[in-house]
């Protein structure tokens, strides 16, 4: 992991970084080392049974999702969705956290509501303002 600005190390794994993520002022990761760390306390805080491939901070809680086929709530060890395969990616949009994957869905991850028959492998929040402007500067 580098602070990419100064093109420091500041955290090194033994496999890819596929998921980082800021939570309550504490830089967090995971990957193909079937952990998430505190990384720059280079603390193991949880360790899964597979890749971690997504973190979000949402809520006031860390939550990861993998290979493993569910979403936990990171730091609680607390699972509280459950997939057909793989968790590619989690976002928190509008006080709601979403998740998808190799299971060709976007979920509402909390509520287990299925909203798009998709793949996903990436997501983000974006407000309705910027995606009027792209949508208005297409045409």
């Amino acid at each position: 992991v580098y602070e990419t600005l100064e093109n420091k190390v500041v955290a090194k794994r033994s496999s890819w970084v596929e998921a980082l993520c800021s939570h309550n002022g504490k830089l967090y990761d995971g990957g193909g080392y079937d952990k998430v760390y505190e990384t720059l306390e280079n603390k193991i805080v949880a360790e899964r049974s597979g890749w971690v491939r997504a973190l979000c901070s949402h809520n006031g809680k860390l939550y990861d999702g993998g290979f493993y086929n569910k979403v936990y709530e990171t730091l609680e060890n607390k699972a509280v969705a459950e997939r057909g395969d793989s968790v590619y990616a989690l976002c928190s949009h509008n006080g709601k956290l979403y998740d998808g994957g190799y299971y060709k869905k976007v979920y509402e991850t909390l509520t287990n509501k299925a909203l798009v028959n998709k793949r996903i492998t990436a997501m983000c929040s974006v407000d309705k303002e910027i995606v009027s402007k792209i949508l208005e500067a297409r045409k």
